[in-house]
């Protein structure tokens, strides 16, 4: 299924910003909204590695020149806290395949954020599924060796490298090592990342998950700060990519 594109894109712009959920996308599409000639494209692609191949080609084809994969993580260290923005050295697929992201380009963003934020680079790998538990969480750092995980950075460091542009990842961690997620949480929603309000309520009705689910509040609130903060500082400069083919007016 191919990207949504925002429908307040412009022509001439050159970054495409790939994103899975409505959640993810709306710090972008807050600052999108106010600018007659935005610097970047923003697509919602839904949950998942095909989804966001999809999206990310869409992107490529209509004339994208870097991709961005943008959004939420789960962390497979305990160092890493909710809120820590991840600008990942490369992605590890499934396959064991290492995709780099362009060094010189994620630098640029590493000093746009420092000043702001705790960031790390590390690996980030791909999953197919939610890892909820613990232990999920560290089988998987002690295969990969990754600090990590998301479903849609690799495919979208895939078609970059399929197509010799430049990617970069930029990431922010939800969800740590020790946190469990409720059951059902892919469910929450659709396939095209909106949210399922139904889904949602049936697990908050359970008094079995609301522990859980009040530590992943106040997680999904330093996200999602650090999301918004992290749009606020890059957006306006067509998320720094080191060479933009068209001066904007």
């Amino acid at each position: 299924m191919p990207g949504t594109l925002s429908p307040v894109v412009d022509a001439d712009s050159s970054v495409a910003v790939i994103a899975a959920l409505a959640v993810e996308r709306a710090p972008l599409d807050a600052l999108l909204m106010s600018d007659p000639k935005p610097p970047i494209r923003v697509y919602q692609c839904g949950v998942g590695c095909e989804r966001a191949y999809d999206a990310a080609s869409a992107a490529l084809s209509a004339g994208a020149s870097a991709l961005v994969s943008w959004g939420l993580a789960g962390a497979l260290v305990p160092e890493l806290s909710a809120g820590t923005i991840l600008l990942p050295q490369q992605v590890l697929t499934l396959e064991g395949e290492r995709l780099a992201t362009d060094s010189r380009w994620r630098m640029e963003v590493r000093r746009a954020l420092q000043p702001l934020f705790a960031v790390r680079d590390g690996s980030l790998v791909e999953v197919r599924e939610v890892l909820s538990t613990r232990v999920a969480k560290a089988r998987e750092a002690q295969a990969s060796g990754a600090i990590a995980v998301d479903m849609e950075s690799a495919a979208v460091g895939r078609a970059a490298a399929g197509a010799g542009k430049p990617f970069v990842v930029l990431r922010v961690v939800v969800d740590g090592l020790t946190d469990t997620l409720p059951p059902g949480i892919e469910q929450w929603f659709d396939e095209a990342g909106n949210r399922r309000l139904i889904a949602a309520l049936e697990t908050a009705f359970k008094p079995a998950c609301w522990p859980g689910l009040f530590k992943l509040s106040r997680r999904y609130r330093q996200a999602r700060r650090a999301l918004t903060v992290a749009a606020q500082v890059l957006v306006p400069q067509g998320f720094l990519y080191p060479q933009p083919p068209s001066v904007r007016a």
